[in-house]
């Protein structure tokens, strides 16, 4: 998801890249006490035929599953801020301030397009300055990268494709 703002001088820009979130956490804790309580019926129905050793697996197996839901619930709090000034480029990262900050000049990086290795593999964002690149918009959709590309197009210096990059609607220099 692309959050997109304008400065009050119409020269700076920012935006705000943070992945959709399909389900809220309350969605999630639902979903999970259901499955909980499934898993709670099944296993208690076992152990009621005799067979109990199935009671220790069942709970881990919800343990497991509340654990790598609430890691990923997590990981879709991850944002990047990216400002864009007269003079550098500003890239914050982090889920509830910035974690960290790259700063580079704005006439010196160019915006890179790469091209996944087949269609199902999405394009991939770069700023290249000076030799490095940073990748920008790691937990977009491939709809949203696309429509990052093409902001970034028009506010940044002339776009450089990569072989296999298909455009999206955007001229290139």
């Amino acid at each position: 998801m692309i959050d997109r703002y304008r400065g009050p001088d119409d020269k700076s820009h920012y935006f705000v890249l943070r992945s959709d979130s399909s389900l809220s956490w309350r969605g999630n804790k639902t979903f999970l006490l259901i499955a909980t309580a499934y898993a709670a019926i099944v296993g208690i129905a076992f152990a009621w035929m005799g067979l109990w050793p199935i009671l220790p697996f069942a709970g881990a197996e919800v343990g497991m599953l509340w654990a790598v839901t609430y890691w990923f619930k997590l990981q879709q709090q991850r944002r990047e801020i990216l400002y864009l000034t007269d003079d550098e480029i500003v890239l914050q990262r982090g889920r509830t301030g910035a974690d960290t900050e790259i700063r580079l000049p704005r006439y010196w990086t160019r915006l890179i397009v790469r091209q996944g290795r087949t269609d199902a593999y999405a394009k991939r964002l770069y700023l290249r300055c000076r030799g490095h690149d940073i990748e920008v918009g790691r937990a977009l959709g491939p709809h949203d990268r696309d429509a990052l590309a093409d902001h970034l197009s028009m506010i940044l210096t002339p776009l450089h494709l990569y072989p296999g990059a298909r455009p999206s609607g955007f001229e290139f220099g």
